[in-house]
């Protein structure tokens, strides 16, 4: 329920104001949908001390006051960022000449009415004030509602968001542990100190992963860049998701170039964006009676580039354009949360780079990493 609305009552002359605020609540209190507080003030100073600490639906003014009359005050109100669109009704019974009515609509009255008053005229006017007001208040109420959920929305698909980007090494955790627990029950002892050295990885990298959500929103963030190898990336993503990939019985074919430039760059986030979009690959595929998955690299010009293709459905024209939009996806609900490829892509952008996609000739899709490949020694 919105708050209730003001109504300033200003006359120099005590009799008139308790004679008014006593018609005006007699008339509020018969109308049920109507709920408003009067106020009142005896002179022009006070009134405006009153409109800059109150918010007033209405004003009902006098014009002949001692000291500053209502035409000085209204122009004062109107001078004032907070009080300028306050709807303003004045009241005389000596300036009623077309040049004083005019003097008062230019102050910025809506309205000028003559003593003695005509009582039912003024309460309608009230009436239809304090409804405008009413609504506005609610409008701004319901406004303010739909700002804080859709802030709630936000906060919790950033939630799901940073759920998806830890799961993945999460996942590997798991799965190193599981492998660890297995060699230990048979006795095999030589690749434990590899796996738990893959877990120590992937713990680091859950780490890097919170320090950068903690400052995602800077755009361009280039802390933590050094000049790394992206073939050692890659290999040391598919160390972690090779297996899986065996798992879902999915070909991963590699046409990888030797000797490629190094980058400037953040090794373990480049690795999330790797893995993601093999994990969006081996989704694309699922259905497929075989699955296959291409991994390509290759310089073209001063730009080290990664492609990943798989024999999928594709990408429908009408959504292709929408793919990196931040939440959405074409996934059932519960299974994803429309974030991978947005922060993929801001991930690949702070690097100076590009992240695109484009159907295959035949099928599937094919994402395209660009990255420039550093100038080293200058």
């Amino acid at each position: 329920m919105a708050a209730k609305s003001k109504i300033l009552l200003v006359d120099d002359r005590k009799e008139n104001l308790v004679a008014l605020e006593r018609m005006l609540e007699d008339a509020l209190e018969e109308e049920a949908d109507i709920d408003a507080h009067i106020l009142t003030a005896s002179s022009g100073q006070e009134a405006l001390k009153s409109a800059l600490r109150h918010e007033f639906a209405l004003i009902i003014l006098d014009v002949q006051m001692p000291n500053m009359d209502g035409f000085e005050l209204a122009e004062l109100l109107r001078g004032k960022k907070a009080t300028q669109h306050v709807p303003i009704i004045f009241l005389s019974a000596v300036y009623s000449s077309a040049y004083s009515v005019m003097k008062g609509y230019k102050t910025g009255a809506v309205d000028f009415l003559e003593k003695p008053l005509i009582s039912q005229i003024l309460i309608n006017k009230v009436k239809t004030f304090v409804q405008l007001d009413q609504q506005k208040r609610m409008l701004l109420e319901a406004e303010a509602q739909l700002i804080q959920s859709a802030k709630m929305a936000a906060l919790g698909e950033m939630a799901a968001g940073i759920a998806h980007e830890l799961n993945q090494p999460l996942q590997s955790i798991s799965m190193c542990a599981e492998l660890i627990n297995m060699q230990i029950e048979k006795g095999v002892y030589e690749d434990v100190s590899q796996n738990a050295q893959h877990i120590l990885a992937q713990i680091k990298r859950a780490a890097s992963i919170t320090n950068y959500l903690r400052t995602y929103s800077e755009k361009n963030r280039r802390t933590d860049f050094q000049l790394i190898d992206l073939g050692e990336v890659i290999a040391q993503t598919l160390v972690l998701q090779r297996k899986q990939l065996q798992l879902d019985s999915i070909e991963l074919q590699m046409e990888l170039a030797d000797d490629l430039p190094r980058i400037q760059g953040n090794a373990i986030l480049i690795e999330q964006v790797l893995t993601n979009l093999l994990i969006n690959a081996k989704d694309a595929v699922r259905e497929c009676s075989v699955k296959k998955i291409l991994l390509r690299s290759f310089q073209y010009q001063d730009y080290v580039v990664v492609e990943m293709e798989d024999n999928g459905e594709g990408i429908a024209v009408d959504i292709l354009d929408k793919i990196f939009d931040p939440f959405f996806t074409t996934k059932v609900v519960g299974e994803g949360t429309g974030l991978g490829l947005s922060k993929s892509q801001s991930i690949i952008i702070s690097h100076l780079g590009q992240l695109t996609v484009r159907n295959g000739d035949d099928c599937g899709a094919i994402f395209r990493i660009s990255i420039p490949a550093a100038v080293e020694g200058s």
